[in-house]
């Protein structure tokens, strides 16, 4: 340029080119074309600067002039400057960069603050230092556009997410804004307008209570919004009658940075009423419980001592009779015991915290001890320390070891006598190998029945399916309650072998 004036004139007319236009690369493209048209430049481009994943910034395109402006040789020696995996800080404290081929080709590298750089190309004179200098405003401006632009574009891009999810959402959703203590509403979506039967344009404005109806009770009262999110429950009347909702409201800037509220309203009214079902039924149950229990204890003391009466008075078949009197009520009890042992670990279960898996092995193995002390026991435990179970463990472990005591002589095959010569013993094994501990249980004894080991495998029995009593049922039902594994082997008495799951 010949003088300043022709540089102040030159500055001043790609100055007017340089303005947001609605879309970024429309903005890029005209500021670059006023660009090389009054500088003479050949080609040019503008990159954006993109922090990538791995921490190294990249730059893309946003407008090229001319369209293969990249295969040329000047073009190239200016991509080949810009940073790939090199220092970027290093590059962009170097800018602006001139510099010029062996083909006399000149290029130039410029900062546009906070977005990315301008590459400008020249065949025939130079740029000046001071016209490189001089352009540093406008490139500032270009900056400003660009950034502006993006911002512009993200907004949309997050509009359009915010309309598809508001729109397509199944579950009722509504914005509100806080106003003298008022939720006024701003917009509703599809689901809301089916679920309370009133559409978009008759919501708009309104208070959110006038379009959900009056609450049955005080305690349905519509929370009050405040800058942190609301979870609460409340029941309204919907086109389909009273229902039950769980009320979520988060908090969020609009576009006029007012303060409005996101409101999602989830029907739970089944799920409510299934609990409530529940909690009623678990309450006939517990009160049927303490019935049944206190009705065949009482009952079973009066059979127990008439049949011992008749067992001591009488010989032959009465006193047989009554010997398995008493042993039928003796199991009947147990069961009930154990039955109401069931109800309580099932009602406790949400309740349960971890113990320490030896102490609970180490408690269910005494606990048997004391019941049948002439049996013999072993203990082999070797876990790390703080290694801990749920508290179930233990009561699946105490039946283990009662079942192995109890069913002793209860021969599968041989004689009884072959077994009774030896007292009943029980050795309990626990080793934490890996990250699933086991526990094993064996026995001396004859060896669990096949047909109460494919009850057990088949996972849906009962109860009253088990030869050998209610035992092995809740046994069964803990390894299923603790996600755990049980195992049988009958090789010489009988191995019960339980994986846990940690």
């Amino acid at each position: 340029m010949t003088s300043s004036q022709e540089r102040i004139q030159v500055l001043y007319e790609i100055s007017l080119s340089i303005g947001a236009t609605g879309e970024l690369s429309e903005t890029a493209r005209r500021a670059l074309s006023a660009y090389l048209r009054k500088l003479n430049c050949s080609a040019g481009a503008v990159f954006e600067r993109r922090d990538a994943r791995d921490g190294q910034a990249t730059y893309e395109t946003v407008a090229m002039i001319p369209s293969r402006a990249a295969i040329s040789d000047g073009f190239k020696s200016a991509l080949e400057r810009l940073p790939r995996d090199g220092d970027d800080e290093a590059f962009l404290s170097s800018l602006p960069i001139t510099d010029r081929t062996d083909g006399g080709v000149s290029y130039y590298i410029m900062a546009l603050p906070d977005f990315g750089v301008l590459v400008l190309v020249t065949r025939q004179r130079q740029l000046g230092s001071e016209t490189v200098a001089a352009l540093r405003p406008l490139n500032e401006k270009l900056a400003t556009a660009c950034r502006g632009e993006r911002y512009e574009d993200r907004l949309r891009e997050e509009r359009d997410r915010f309309e598809t999810i508001f729109a397509t959402i199944d579950e009722p959703l509504v914005s509100v804004c806080p106003d003298d203590g008022r939720l006024t509403v701003q917009r509703v979506n599809p689901a809301f307008e089916i679920t309370f039967g009133v559409g978009e344009a008759a919501a708009l404005d309104r208070p959110l209570g006038t379009l959900l109806g009056p609450p049955p009770t005080a305690d349905d009262e519509l929370p009050s919004l405040g800058a942190a999110s609301v979870t609460a429950k409340l029941r309204r009347e919907t086109a389909d009658g009273m229902a039950e909702f769980l009320f979520r409201s988060t908090p969020f800037s609009a576009a006029d940075e007012r303060s409005e509220h996101l409101v999602l309203l989830v029907d739970v009214t089944e799920a409510a009423d299934r609990q409530r079902q529940l909690e009623r039924f678990h309450e006939v149950t517990k009160a049927l419980s303490r019935i049944l229990r206190h009705n065949i204890r009482n009952d079973l003391t009066v059979i127990q001592a008439m049949a011992e009466r008749i067992r001591d008075s009488t010989d032959g078949e009465p006193a047989r009779d009554a010997v398995k009197i008493l042993r039928t009520s003796e199991q009947l009890a147990s069961t009930a015991e154990k039955a109401r042992e069931m109800r309580e670990l099932v009602a406790t279960e949400n309740e349960a915290s971890g113990v320490s898996l030896e102490a609970a092995i180490t408690d269910a193995v005494d606990a048997v001890r004391r019941e049948y002390p002439d049996a013999e026991f072993g203990i082999d435990i070797d876990v790390p320390e703080g290694t801990t179970t749920v508290p179930s463990i233990g009561i699946a472990v105490r039946h283990l070891v009662e079942n192995g005591i109890e069913h002793h002589d209860a021969t599968a095959h041989g004689t009884i006598d072959e077994y009774a010569a030896h007292p009943p013993r029980v050795d309990v094994t626990v080793r934490a190998d890996g990250d699933s501990p086991t526990i094993e249980v064996r026995d001396n004894g004859p060896g669990i029945p096949e047909t109460e080991v494919a009850v057990l495998e088949r996972g849906s029995e009962t109860p009253l399916e088990h030869g050998t009593g209610a035992g092995l049922w809740i046994v069964g039902q803990i390894i299923d309650y603790c996600d755990a594994s049980l195992e049988f082997s009958r090789d010489d008495g009988t191995t019960a072998t339980i994986t846990l799951d940690r």
